[in-house]
């Protein structure tokens, strides 16, 4: 996990971009984010995902992020 530490550095931004848990990452590969992403509820990610983005964006509840498997 690669977190843009201009929005994930200090404890109290961290938690509130992930009030509701992290993201499962038993299917993940990596996760790049790069960008002011909040993560709902029951977020999967699967494969190597990046997010990149700019202002604050928002991950729904349930979103499954798929990436390209490593080979």
């Amino acid at each position: 996990m690669d977190l843009d530490k201009d929005h994930y550095a200090v404890v109290s931004e961290f938690d509130r971009r992930f009030s509701v848990g992290a993201p499962s990452l038993k299917a993940a590969e990596s996760l790049t984010v790069k960008g002011d992403f909040t993560f709902g509820e029951d977020v999967v990610v699967e494969g190597e995902v990046a997010l990149k983005g700019k202002g604050a964006q928002q991950v729904p509840n349930g979103t499954v992020l798929r990436g390209t498997p490593k080979d």
